[in-house]
């Protein structure tokens, strides 16, 4: 079965969201939505658009390795909102990190192992997965080699809940090859997402079939993912070459 072929949400090159829609629609794109604890999603949904990931967004601003406990707690709140929100709409997967940015606690492997131990009941019961990312050294001072998340995701002891995303701009940012990175991956990638360096467009002739040959097995879901801008000619180029 072929992967999903989706795109994150707010980086379609439109202006509001029902733009946004419209433009997924005439692409024939499924979506991943931010969840930052509004509507966005369920108007995707309402929109008849396919969702088929919700990102635990705000994780990039309290998440599960911060140094102060409540701010913990309120990423925990968040991840348990972005779960149950995914159960509601239909959505089988959310995306989560093990940690952002500079300011961690005092050893980041067990809080995060806790923190996600914590949730898995919650993700269990309302038949979720949740896929964590790694992300680069750039964008988190801790839990960032590629091992270290594989042992992680290992010690949390929940497969039946937890997953792995890889997101290749992270994998470039990290100074490492995309095409070794997924080959020595030790887990099945369930969602790939698509971005090139410091969080620009993928490249429209990005090598995906190459790097989904390295993967073991097919991923659920291939996503493209960026915060700089891509113009609406080379959105179209880059969904041709990924379709084919």
């Amino acid at each position: 079965m072929s992967p999903h072929l989706a795109y994150v949400e707010h980086c379609l090159p439109a202006e509001t969201p029902q733009e946004r829609f419209e433009l997924a629609r005439a692409h024939g794109l499924a979506l991943e939505v931010a969840h930052r604890d509004d509507d966005r999603a369920e108007r995707a949904r309402d929109a008849g658009l396919e969702v088929v990931t919700l990102q635990a967004w705000r994780l990039h601003e309290v998440h599960p390795i911060h140094p102060e406990k409540k701010v913990r707690g309120e990423a925990y709140e968040h991840l348990r909102r972005t779960i149950e929100l995914a159960d509601k709409l239909g959505v089988p997967r959310v995306i989560a990190v093990a940690g952002y940015g500079r300011e961690i606690c005092a050893d980041p492997f067990e809080e995060a192992r806790a923190f996600y131990r914590w949730l898995a009941p919650i993700a269990r019961e309302r038949k979720v997965r949740v896929l964590i990312e790694p992300l680069s050294p750039l964008r988190c001072a801790a839990l960032t080699a590629p091992m270290v998340l594989a042992r992680l995701l290992d010690e949390i002891e929940s497969p039946d809940v937890y997953g792995s995303a890889i997101d290749t701009g992270h994998v470039i940012d990290s100074g490492r090859e995309v095409e070794e990175y997924l080959e020595r991956w030790p887990r099945k990638v369930e969602e790939l997402q698509l971005k090139g360096k410091g969080s620009s467009p993928p490249d429209v002739d990005v090598p995906l079939a190459k790097w989904l040959g390295k993967l073991k097995g097919a991923p659920d879901v291939v996503c493209v993912e960026h915060r700089l801008p891509i113009e609406p000619d080379e959105l179209g180029k880059l969904i041709a070459h990924l379709r084919s």
